[in-house]
């Protein structure tokens, strides 16, 4: 009598072992994305108190703050002022290392200063009460690259909406 011996799996086994393996894979890049969210987020938090430290050592060395109105963008802005070398009376420095961090070049030897989230940083200065620019605020778009409202020079930064402003980070440099 001969009996038969069954080796292997069929296709039904196969076939859920593999659906399972492709459900884990699709949960673990689900966390793995939130993860690199995060690190971005965070990347780009440092990187405002960076510009934040910069803009107080330029004003410390120039007495004021960048022009806000030297290029109609605020990432070439900040390029301007704070990553290329500038001069002091006789203290030539870089306010911000550029090797440090994401550069675009837009021609005319000028480049953009770009986000760690991939968008533009919005560059104004602000009026204070007695109606002196005295202050200025950074703004990241955030991960959307939208800018969930705009920059007044007399209030600051003013949401549209709170679901249109949930991922901005700002930062407003204020007198000290």
């Amino acid at each position: 009598m001969n009996r038969i011996v069954r080796s292997g799996f069929t296709l039904l086994e196969l076939l859920v072992v593999i659906a399972i393996v492709a459900i884990l894979a699709a949960a673990l890049f689900g966390a793995y994305v939130l993860v690199q969210q995060k690190i971005k987020v965070a990347k780009a938090k440092n990187t405002l108190v960076a510009i934040e430290v910069a803009l107080e050592q330029y004003k410390t060395d120039f007495h004021a703050y960048p022009p806000d109105d030297t290029f109609a963008n605020g990432s070439e802005t900040l390029w301007f002022y704070l990553c290329r070398v500038q001069k002091s009376g006789s203290t030539e420095r870089s306010y911000l290392g550029a090797r440090d961090y994401q550069l675009d070049d837009v021609g005319g030897g000028n480049r953009k200063f770009k986000s760690p989230l991939g968008g533009e940083y919005e560059y104004r200065q602000l009026i204070d009460s007695d109606g002196v620019k005295r202050m200025c605020l950074v703004a990241d778009p955030g991960l959307d690259k939208l800018l969930g409202g705009t920059i007044d020079p007399d209030k600051g930064f003013v949401t549209s909406s709170a679901q249109a402003a949930k991922d901005n980070l700002y930062s407003a440099v204020l007198p000290k």
